[in-house]
């Protein structure tokens, strides 16, 4: 692979227009379409996640501050293509609300209140000292984000990316020259993640009903030769009825172990939905024992603990057999298999449901006509990056950096060289303070950050957990459509779900009457090695769709896979072959928890540098856990360097160490 391509493209038509970008900091008009959107009569679906992980809903706090209203506007239209009716996909594209909780990792805090407090985020968090050189290496959501800050605060900053342009793996490809995305990195996002959905308000974006995820959108579920038809979330599928009440029992209710209480996850996060701290802290008991239970085993190993034949108290009063358990690892409970991260820490993947990291997930939306419309992720980071560089920031595109080391100076001060290297040549760069945004694996192999010994830039703790942190593999294969007349059809599927080489697959709707995008996989771990062989998008694809071919053929709709005719650029990206990532995102094998907890915490060293991205989060993954570091690390940096405006609600003096004991 070219070192410097980021996906692999088949190209049907010579012309791929990129991304507008917006123009105004507070409001942004996405390019206007002139057609009427009329949705159809369809059932409401609830959501397989309020089964899978479920949970009451609760009402935003008061305490939210919500922008008002914002006018749109573009500098430069584009021309909008013939007016059309057409079926949306998923009928009326409803905006969803923020719903702000702690996690369960740091129930000491809220970013939001912090952010809320010092006057949403078009205001500073801290002042700093004029002339202060501040360098962040990598432009993804966390390093953006801290530059965006940090110019704010007064300093002088320089971000260091070594793609063509910002946005890290919140990827969002261009297809053709409408709204069409393939969102080949971060693309579905749960209203816990009140920092993100800040954000995006502050630069007129928004968050839409729904991401069609299996059950929540006419699906076909295929196991073991057989394929259904899923359209409602709330019902078992035929054959997983067990794993289906074990699992909601386990989430709702807690378990016992041989005598062990263990607390239900749907009450964790009540506690953790408070707006008082003394009520959220109710978590850490609980969680804690968990952490004891379950911190050196995988996910099958805990999930065998829990309802396995060696408890005598499982779950909703029923073992799982051994195809319960293959039935689990393929399709979940019908909305998406587990089995790729059984290896992976039972801990890792557990506190995503009390930190509510997978309910009611929602697709990013810009505003077409003046109504939310899905479209590309990426937009909001080049946003944040435009606002910055009218601020002020030097940006260095195309810049690798090659090397970090320290140099301490008569007076005491530590100076950061970066070295570099980019099209204009090799270049070393110093600085005051540093924040590197880049994942664990480029930390590791491109950067030596695991270092130790003279030149170490970090506790020993870090340094050994940036050496054997694990990160997952991740394959995505992605294109457009023409909108076939079968879509009119409510119920016909949305969705693919499989338990074969096609995992899951899906049609996304981004507003253009003629065509329809469609992510054909969405593979983890050893689904993802078995594809990675192929680094030809047209030979993938012609494999994938056959097996959608035969999925689909004992289904009520037969004739599923020939919608499957790519029109323009097929996308292709295995993230563990990306240059500039070596992975998708960082996932805790059994043992590793004390790793992510020395990552998480090293911003208490109360120096730098400083490590930001979702690689350095602990149980917060995607998005919102690169934006925790950044909103961490940073106020730890204004903490010694300048003001921190509102320090009784900066992350730097809530959240501690040490209130859970990893063995």
């Amino acid at each position: 692979m070219l070192r410097h391509l980021d996906c692999i493209y088949l190209k049907k038509d010579s012309t791929r227009s990129e991304h507008k970008t917006h123009e105004s900091e507070a409001s942004h008009s996405s390019t206007k379409h002139g057609h009427a959107f009329h949705p159809p009569q369809v059932k409401t679906i609830k959501s397989p996640i309020r089964r899978l992980w479920t949970w009451t809903r609760k009402k935003v706090p008061t305490w939210i501050r919500t922008p008002s209203s914002m006018k749109k506007k573009n500098k430069k239209k584009q021309k909008a293509p013939p007016a059309r009716d057409y079926t949306p996909l998923y009928g009326e594209n409803r905006p969803i609300e923020m719903r702000p909780q702690a996690h369960v990792e740091t129930p000491q805090h809220r970013r939001i209140e912090w952010v809320d407090a010092c006057g949403g985020p078009h205001a500073p968090l801290g002042k700093l000292p004029p002339g202060l050189r501040v360098g962040v290496i990598g432009g993804g959501p966390a390093g953006v984000t801290t530059a965006f800050e940090a110019i704010k605060a007064g300093a002088q900053v320089t971000l260091i990316e070594a793609r063509h342009e910002v946005g890290g793996r919140a990827r969002s490809v261009a297809l053709g020259g409408g709204n069409n995305v393939a969102e080949q990195g971060c693309m579905r996002f749960p209203p816990s993640a009140a920092a993100l959905f800040v954000l995006a308000k502050a630069f007129g974006y928004g968050f839409i009903e729904r991401f069609p995820n299996p059950g929540t959108v006419p699906t076909l579920v295929s196991y073991g030769g057989e394929c259904h038809l899923w359209t409602d979330a709330e019902a078992s599928l035929p054959g997983f009825e067990t794993v289906k009440a074990g699992w909601d029992a386990f989430i709702e209710e807690g378990c016992q172990i041989n005598g062990r209480s263990f607390e239900s996850c749907l009450k964790v996060v009540g506690w953790l939905q408070s707006p008082k701290m003394e009520v959220r802290m109710q978590a850490i008991s609980a969680w804690q024992a968990y952490i004891t239970e379950f911190q050196y085993h995988s996910f099958r190993e805990g999930l065998e603990e829990i309802f396995g034949f060696t408890n005598t108290t499982p779950p909703a009063g029923k073992h799982w057999t051994k195809d319960d358990f293959n039935r689990f690892g393929k399709l979940g409970i019908g909305s998406g298999g587990f089995g790729a991260f059984y290896d992976v820490c039972f801990l890792t993947l557990l506190r995503y449901v009390p930190n509510s990291c997978e309910t009611d997930l929602a697709s990013f939306a810009g505003y077409v006509d003046g109504k939310l419309q899905a479209t590309g992720i990426r937009s909001l980071w080049q946003s944040v990056w435009e606002s910055a560089t009218k601020r002020g920031l030097k940006s260095l595109l195309n810049t690798r950096a090659t090397s970090i080391s320290k140099r301490t100076e008569s007076d005491g001060r530590t100076v950061f060289i970066v070295r570099t290297e980019s099209p204009q040549g090799l270049s070393a760069l110093e600085f005051d303070e540093l924040f590197i945004n880049v994942t664990v694996n480029i930390a590791n192999r491109d950067l030596d950050l695991g270092r130790m010994g003279p030149d170490q830039l970090f506790t020993d703790a870090t340094c050994e957990a940036i050496k054997n942190m694990h990160m997952t593999f991740s394959t995505k294969i992605t294109f457009q459509i023409p909108r076939s007349p079968l879509f009119n059809d409510p119920a016909f599927p949305r969705t693919l779900l499989t338990d074969g080489d096609l995992p899951q697959a899906y049609c996304f709707d981004y507003g253009d009457p003629e065509t329809v995008v469609v992510m054909l996989v969405y593979a983890w771990e050893e689904d993802s090695r078995r594809l990675q062989s192929e680094k030809d998008p047209a030979k993938l694809f012609g494999r994938l769709k056959s097996l959608a071919a035969q999925a689909a053929a004992k289904s009520p709709y037969p004739q599923w896979a020939d919608i499957l005719q790519p029109v323009g650029d097929i996308v292709l990206t295995h993230w563990q072959e990306d240059p500039y990532a070596l992975g998708a995102f960082a996932f805790a094998e059994p043992g590793q928890d004390r790793h992510c907890a020395a990552l998480f915490y090293d911003f208490e060293k109360k120096q730098g540098p400083y490590l930001i991205g979702d690689s350095y989060s602990h149980g917060n993954p995607w998005v919102e856990g690169a934006l925790e570091s950044a909103y961490n690390c940073f106020s730890a940096m204004v903490k010694q360097r300048g003001t921190l405006h509102h320090p009784d609600k900066a992350p730097v003096n809530l959240i501690r160490s040490g209130i859970y004991s990893y063995d």
